[in-house]
């Protein structure tokens, strides 16, 4: 059974994963002049399924004022800088491109990101933010032979409320062969994107949430849909005491 479709109540958090999607497939350039472009992104969901942020009620996707896409044409990885709409859910993005049949789009820009060579990278280390999540997990792909983007998500989002002030929250896979961070390939899949890891040994099977976090205040950790056979653990380091508190939980399909 995958994980993101159940839900645990804890006395030390309270954890939710929640599903998501994305898209990979074959691009042509028409040309070899790359010219100034504008791509319009929409995120899928509500607030709970996908967001680069959420507004302070909890309740609106947005986009941020610093946020980049790369969009690939066929001849390279295009950086592509948020021009509108900082703060709704639909925004675009400027930069230049050469024109293509079908292009592909993947948040948040890599300078190294390749589709096919599994150079994408979810990160093992990621920034503890109230409210929201690290941007920089938060990985989502679009697709579209036109420059209008509806993005899907490639992770699920661990949702954390401790209650107790913490340095650190680590979640990790019961076993040391399934995988939760690392480089991987990312692939489109029709609308159902997937993110497979490479065979490198750029692979982690935990994932560590860093920072300022405190008691009763909620946090995301983005982590990859996949099946853990083995079940996962987390782990809450205090910032008041040098321990921390184990939870382990098993997962039964």
């Amino acid at each position: 059974m995958k994980m993101y479709k159940q839900t645990w109540l804890l006395v030390a958090a309270i954890l939710t994963l929640v599903s998501c999607s994305s898209e990979n497939g074959e691009i042509v350039a028409d040309n070899e002049t790359n010219k100034l472009m504008t791509f319009t992104a929409t995120q899928e969901g509500d607030a709970v399924n996908t967001k680069t942020a959420l507004s302070s009620d909890g309740k609106t996707i947005i986009w941020q004022t610093n946020d980049k896409i790369s969009i690939f044409d066929g001849k390279g990885n295009q950086a592509f800088a948020l021009k509108t709409g900082a703060g709704t859910n639909s925004a675009t993005f400027e930069g230049t491109a050469s024109e293509a049949v079908t292009y592909t789009a993947i948040y948040p820009y890599q300078q190294n990101a390749t589709l096919s060579d599994g150079n994408v990278t979810l990160p093992a280390t990621q920034k503890a933010i109230e409210g929201g999540f690290d941007p920089t997990a938060a990985l989502m792909m679009a697709q579209s032979e036109n420059t209008s983007l509806q993005f899907k998500n490639v992770v699920g989002y661990v949702k954390v409320k401790p209650n107790f002030d913490c340095s650190k929250i680590v979640l990790r896979s019961g076993s040391a062969s399934e995988y939760l961070a690392g480089t991987g390939t990312l692939t489109y899949n029709s609308g159902d994107p997937t993110f497979n890891f490479s065979e490198s040994n750029s692979k982690s099977h935990s994932i560590t949430l860093e920072g300022n976090i405190k008691s009763e205040k909620t946090y995301y950790i983005a982590v990859p849909t996949t099946q853990l056979t083995a079940g996962w653990t987390i782990s809450f380091t205090t910032t008041l005491i040098p321990q921390h508190y184990n939870l382990t939980l098993f997962i039964s399909s």
